[in-house]
């Protein structure tokens, strides 16, 4: 009967890993569901082995891993407007609900190397389909026209596209496969080799054309770290990075005047003057001035979630229309954080990002490091907790991460 019901656990358990690779085409109506998913699953485990409660090694990391949501929760008493807070509240579920789920799953099971391979290929092949389903719809609407009027056709991807889904996010996601493509390419088939490489050069020209320069910026900094963490020898780790990279500028040469465009608003005097509605670092700018403002004047506890948004647009107010129409967030993540918690919730999070860097170091896992810094980079110019698409996928792949690292460690000792 234990057998029966240990071969039960590992296949929902597979099926799980199957859900969580499909996220980039899941539509963000049922973006949730491999979440509910993996409620369901922990709770069948609790009742195939109710003691798993006792003498839980890991419920420690679940503790802080959802001590920011919990940091979220008491900011709801100081918010004015609790009913927006609320509704943050239950966009950021998942940031308290998957370290749970993987504190009480890992104390009854680890996840087999297979089960590995199913997620990390699964995501690969299902970001190419959504980068190809991107490519299409891009087509659909009239390709030449998209490259010249690219706001206009990323508006409908953010909009009518059956995968509607934000750029930024659009992106993050395939940029993440490019880090699990190049982790996984060594001792593969030469056919396996053949249809990453294949995946490699679709994703990498759907990110062209999205072209959104955080997400790129972010990648290429993420392997920096490759280069000299990886466990390869470091000349095949040079060898795949100057493949890699020469792929990256042979497609960009196909958007070498989208590419300049965007990347030369940095170096504009004119950006740092006056919002320019088509300049997004000029409308990036503003957005800093106004929540470095509020920072400065609520530090500790921040302004509470609920309100944040709020208060943003009280600034903008004196700075541009264009500001207050679009309702933009703080495009930081550890703004945005300072200004719902103040520094006490920064710290907090924090406290987790190092926990997270002291797992990857001590274990060199160098996929799971190249993934982390991915993350924070991205973080420093977006809000990618901020919406149900970049929390799931964040604590999803740092705790899978984290606790596959902890288990392997536990079971050596």
């Amino acid at each position: 009967m234990k057998t029966f019901f240990l071969k039960i656990e590992n296949l929902l358990l597979m099926f799980f890993l199957v859900a969580v690779s499909l996220f980039p085409i899941i539509p963000n109506a049922i973006k949730g569901l491999p979440v509910v998913f993996f409620i369901l699953i922990t709770i069948l485990f609790l009742l195939f082995k109710k003691r798993v409660y006792k003498k839980n090694r890991y419920i420690k990391y679940a503790f802080l891993f959802s001590a920011l949501f919990l940091m979220y929760l008491v900011s709801l008493i100081y918010t004015n407007n609790l009913q927006y807070g609320l509704k943050k509240v239950e966009t950021t579920l998942s940031f308290f609900i998957i370290p749970f789920c993987f504190a009480l799953v890992y104390n009854r099971i680890k996840i087999t190397d297979k089960m590995k391979l199913i997620f990390f290929y699964g995501y690969i092949f299902f970001s190419t389909i959504y980068a190809v389903s991107i490519l299409l719809y891009f087509n659909y609407l009239g390709f030449d026209y998209c490259r010249g009027n690219l706001s206009h056709c990323l508006s409908y991807l953010n909009g009518t596209f059956i995968l509607s889904e934000h750029p930024i996010y659009a992106s993050m996601f395939i940029a993440l496969a490019i880090i699990f493509i190049v982790n996984s390419f060594r001792n593969q088939h030469v056919f396996i080799k053949i249809i990453f490489l294949l995946c490699l050069i679709v994703i990498v020209f759907t990110l062209f054309f999205l072209i959104r320069k955080g997400v790129i910026i972010a990648l290429v900094l993420s392997f920096i770290s490759f280069l000299f963490f990886g466990k390869t020898p470091k000349k095949v780790n040079y060898l795949k990075t100057v493949v890699l990279l020469s792929v990256l500028f042979v497609l960009s040469l196909s958007f070498k005047d989208s590419i300049f465009k965007r990347f030369s608003e940095l170096s504009k005097s004119s950006t740092y003057q006056v919002i320019d509605p088509d300049n997004s670092t000029s409308i990036r700018y503003s957005i800093y001035k106004c929540s470095l403002f509020l920072i400065s004047q609520n530090p500790i506890f921040g302004v509470g979630l609920g309100d944040v948004s709020h208060e943003l647009l009280e600034c903008y107010k004196s700075k541009s229309q264009y500001l207050v129409s679009n309702r933009f967030n703080s495009h930081n993540q550890f703004f945005g954080i300072i200004l719902s918690t103040g520094f006490v919730g920064l710290l907090i999070f924090i406290i987790q990002l190092v926990f997270y860097f002291k797992n990857t170091i001590s274990h060199k896992d160098s996929l799971f490091l190249q993934s982390l810094i991915f993350f924070v980079f991205l973080m420093m110019t977006e809000n990618i907790l901020d919406r149900q698409s970049g929390v799931i996928l964040f604590s999803f792949t740092m705790n899978y991460f984290f606790f596959n690292n902890i288990s392997s460690k536990l079971e050596n000792v």
